[in-house]
């Protein structure tokens, strides 16, 4: 059955393709999002090798087998796009999401399958579609592990930021838990006061202490707190998105709340300012338990076909993209 179905979504891929007069073109690899900020960017550092993959195509269908899928959607898309790529594809996946990802994939395909993928944590922001990228020589590097992640990074350095690949996913999770703690601070500081990033460490820099201090609780320990200056002193006058951030609670804020749900740790800094950023207390209470990114998981089965899954990933990447 699981054939048959298979070859049912082939053909509906070509479909698909037919009908947007798109080739298989991408000889080095495919970007998801590449509508957005950072997958636009990407695609136009692929200078033609890479292909866009469009609304309605699920991922995997445009590159050849070995070469990467570079995912660039917002957090809270990933669970669709890792159910609409073929399981077969699903080792080339590259995603550069925030949030923890190996967690979110291994909830959604599996951990064995998690572990095969090539993950990053970005340390740049692109202003605008079309623009050149933003970072400080102080941040930390992009850093990816994985299979791609050689390659991926000398696509992300031809942009000009620098980049760093280690060894696997353990030695990525300190990284991965800076990024997530910088994109789950600095946003909230800077809706709750009315500022920027230089604001929230230079006027407000006593409550983002507290803060940081509720919340690494729950990082690995190897974590490099000064990491969050560094990288919040490359984005000068960088105000993060607050809509993208509250679409992406259950994945930036919620794993916080979460871990300190389930250990029994208060987070009375936090919570107070989520509110002040004017977050729902309800809204609060599922992320804690994680169901608002349940309720939003779709599972690829026999009788179900993969495209649903990718229209709502793409849907929601031309909508936005991961910023700082």
């Amino acid at each position: 059955m699981a054939l048959i179905w298979s070859r049912i979504n082939a053909l509906l891929l070509l479909a698909v393709v037919g009908a947007h007069g798109i080739a298989v073109n991408g000889r080095a690899g495919e970007v998801v999002g590449a509508q957005g900020r950072v997958g636009s960017l990407l695609l136009r550092a692929g200078a033609g090798e890479l292909a866009a993959v469009p609304r309605g195509v699920a991922p995997g269908g445009l590159s050849p087998p070995g070469t990467p899928i570079i995912v660039a959607t917002p957090a809270s898309a990933l669970d669709d796009v890792l159910a609409a790529t073929p399981e077969d594809r699903r080792d080339d996946l590259v995603l550069l999401c925030n949030g923890d990802a190996r967690d979110r994939a291994a909830a959604a395909v599996g951990a064995g399958a998690a572990e095969r993928l090539t993950a990053g944590c970005l340390f740049f922001g692109v202003p605008r579609a079309g623009a050149a990228p933003t970072f400080g020589a102080a941040a930390p590097p992009t850093t990816l592990a994985g299979p791609h992640a050689a390659a991926v990074a000398a696509l992300v350095e031809s942009t000009g930021p620098r980049c760093a690949v280690v060894d696997d996913l353990d030695a990525l999770e300190p990284v991965a838990h800076l990024k997530l703690l910088w994109s789950s601070a600095l946003w909230l500081v800077c809706a709750a006061r009315g500022c920027d990033v230089d604001g929230a460490h230079a006027d407000h820099g006593d409550l983002l202490g507290r803060l940081v201090a509720e919340l690494a609780v729950e990082c690995a320990p190897a974590v490099d707190l000064d990491g969050l200056r560094r990288y919040s002193a490359s984005l000068p006058g960088v105000t993060p998105s607050r809509a993208l951030a509250i679409d992406e609670l259950d994945e930036r804020n919620g794993w916080f709340l979460r871990r300190a749900e389930s250990a029994g740790r208060a987070q009375p800094t936090h919570e107070r300012l989520l509110g002040e950023a004017g977050v729902p207390p309800e809204r609060v209470e599922r992320a804690k338990t994680g169901a608002t990114a349940a309720a939003g998981r779709f599972r690829t089965t026999a009788g179900r076909s993969s495209s649903q899954a990718s229209q709502r990933a793409h849907a929601a990447s031309a909508a936005s993209a991961p910023v700082p």
